[in-house]
């Protein structure tokens, strides 16, 4: 997969999950403090994404920031929805503090 299909299966999952939720691209775009234009540079595989903008996307989906990732990422972060109880959303917050620090 090229960068550039990868960055356009992001933002058609995006999509996908953004009109799941019943949000439009101005309220996610509001919500994450981003431009209209920018979500839907992003949905469109125009624009990257970095890891903050990822998880805050995520959070305003209500969904796993795996849910947005493509190819052996998403395969990876999917065995996390099998660890029992609560792990698995301690291991995603973990994962997440740690690349805020960075």
């Amino acid at each position: 997969m090229t960068e550039r299909e990868l960055y356009q299966e992001f933002g058609r999952r995006l999509r996908e999950l953004r009109e799941k939720a019943g949000l439009t691209q101005d309220q996610i775009a509001k919500a994450i403090g981003l431009t209209r234009t920018s979500v839907t540079n992003i949905e469109a595989g125009r624009q990257s994404v970095d890891l903050a903008t990822l998880y805050s996307l995520a959070d305003a989906l209500d969904v796993w920031p795996a849910d947005l990732l493509v190819g052996e990422a998403s395969s990876h972060a999917a065995r996390l929805h099998g660890l029992p109880g609560e792990a698995s959303q301690h291991v995603l917050r973990f994962l997440a503090r740690q690349a805020v620090r960075e």
